[in-house]
Parts: C-alpha cells; sequence; structure tokens
C-alpha cells in the first residue's frame, strides 16, 4: 500500500491533509502501530493512575450494555458473549433484531432493555455501533429515554459508529457533563471481520475507558484483533477518515486500471 500511495499523489492530496491535521500519516495500515507508539510519548498521562481510575468501576459484574444489532453491531455482540463470556443488556431501533440475537444466544446470555437509558442504567459498559450520524444523535443525546438519561457517574460509553469529529466531540460533552466517560472507537472492518473478530478500533477519548475495555476485561480483543488509543476526542474519528481515503484511493485507482487495460 506504501508504494500505491507514493505513486499516486493526485489523488492523496486531501489524505496528506488530514493526516497533517492529526498529527498522523496513515498511508497503510500496518503504520498504524508505529503512529500509536508516537502518539502516546507525546502524551503525559500515567499509565498506572488511569488503571487505578478504572478501577474504581465495579468490573465484578460480567453484563455488558450494547446499542445497535445491524450488519456490524449483531456479530459484534455475539463476540463479547462467545468469545468474552459476557451476558448482555441489548436494544435496538428495530426490536425483532433484539429478540432475533435472544434466540440465537438464549435468554441467559442476553435480554432485552425498553430503552437506551435503561441500558445505561443497567450496564457499567456500554457500546454503541450506530449506521449514521443522525442515529447516533438520536439514540444518545436526543430521543425520549435517550443514552445520556441514564448517564452518571461509574458509566462508560464506548461509539464504535463511524461518524464526524464534530458529531463525536458533542456526543463526549453530553456524557461527561452527566458524569460519565466516553470513548470514540470507530473500527476497520467490515461484516465478515465483524464476524471473525477482526476489527481494529482506532479509539480516542478517556484513557481509563480503554485501559478498561481493553487490557483489563478483554471486552475489545473479544471483537478485535488490534486497539489503539489516539488520544483526545476526535482522533479517533479522524484516523478512521484517513483509512478510508486510502482504501478509496484504491478502489479507484483499482477501477481505473481496470478500464485502461480493457
Amino acid at each position: 500500500m506504501n508504494c500505491f500511495v507514493s505513486s499516486c499523489t493526485s489523488q492523496t492530496a486531501s489524505l496528506r491533509t488530514i493526516a497533517a491535521r492529526s498529527e498522523f500519516c496513515p498511508a497503510s495500515l500496518p503504520l498504524l502501530s508505529q503512529n500509536f507508539r508516537r502518539v502516546r510519548q507525546d502524551h503525559t498521562f500515567s499509565l498506572r493512575a488511569s488503571k487505578r481510575a478504572a478501577a474504581t468501576m465495579s468490573t465484578s459484574s460480567s453484563t455488558v450494555g450494547f446499542l445497535g444489532l445491524g450488519i456490524m453491531g449483531y456479530p459484534m455482540a455475539k463476540n463479547l458473549v462467545s468469545k468474552a463470556g459476557r451476558s448482555l443488556i441489548v436494544w435496538n431501533r428495530d426490536a425483532q433484531k433484539s429478540q432475533s440475537l435472544v434466540k440465537e444466544l438464549g435468554s441467559d446470555s442476553v435480554q432485552v432493555a425498553a430503552s437506551p437509558s435503561e441500558v445505561i442504567q443497567r450496564c457499567d459498559v456500554t457500546f454503541v455501533m450506530l449506521s449514521t450520524p443522525a442515529a447516533v444523535h438520536s439514540v444518545l443525546l436526543e430521543m425520549p429515554n435517550a443514552v445520556v438519561e441514564g448517564v452518571s457517574a461509574g458509566k462508560y460509553i464506548i461509539d464504535c459508529s463511524t461518524i464526524a469529529e464534530q458529531d463525536s466531540l458533542r456526543s463526549a460533552a453530553a456524557i461527561r457533563s452527566a458524569g460519565g466517560k466516553f470513548l470514540e472507537a470507530p473500527v476497520s472492518g467490515s461484516k465478515v471481520p465483524a464476524e471473525m473478530g477482526a476489527l481494529i478500533f482506532l479509539t480516542a477519548g478517556d484513557r481509563e475507558v480503554f485501559d478498561l475495555v481493553g487490557e483489563e476485561q478483554g471486552l475489545l480483543a473479544a471483537m478485535g484483533k488490534k486497539s489503539l488509543f489516539l488520544g483526545d476526542v476526535g482522533k479517533g474519528a479522524r484516523m478512521k477518515m484517513a483509512v478510508n481515503m486510502v482504501m478509496g484511493s484504491m478502489v479507484a485507482a483499482f477501477a481505473e486500471g481496470m478500464v485502461l487495460c480493457e
């Protein structure tokens, strides 16, 4: 992919702008780990202190919340049960999807909540995977019994949806104002990697949340093959945009190559 990016400068000018603004250069997925190590050196947070803060949350409960059971969320939720051994409290805009998950995994593993706020109230850790920015805004902040209405101290929200940086910042501000902690965690990967538990999480936000759902509880590892912490809220969204731009440029170059060879 490095060769591809360097040979297509005209197609990737906007990518380099995004990379410069976010202080990363994601020309290829293998470089993500290198970028992550450099970002960690630039931050002054204490890993030990963040782990102590995470420990203040009750880690004895095996129940995890999950909002959004679409193409990506459904297999991710399944992996939390099958690979991490967790039970789930779920909510989905289409209630039939929730019932399908109960039927597949059993009522001992999955319970259905009546609203997003009920999920948050019943779980310390809740994952969100919704299809559009409008859906995220509605479920987290706007609809009756939205996520923010159930948030209080000790509640951890991990938003895996692909949304713009400003949308993620707005969500983080609302969750934190209510006393909770927020981690954006957009993923690189589609349906098949989600089913295989091979996603890449591009996270940013409250470091203690990353430590808790990553190393301490292994929840991200149940759904993905790699998890990166990139800094403040918004940097995960930027990295996801950059990765998508690289992949889009590859598809465009492939299409042009096919036309050239005809």
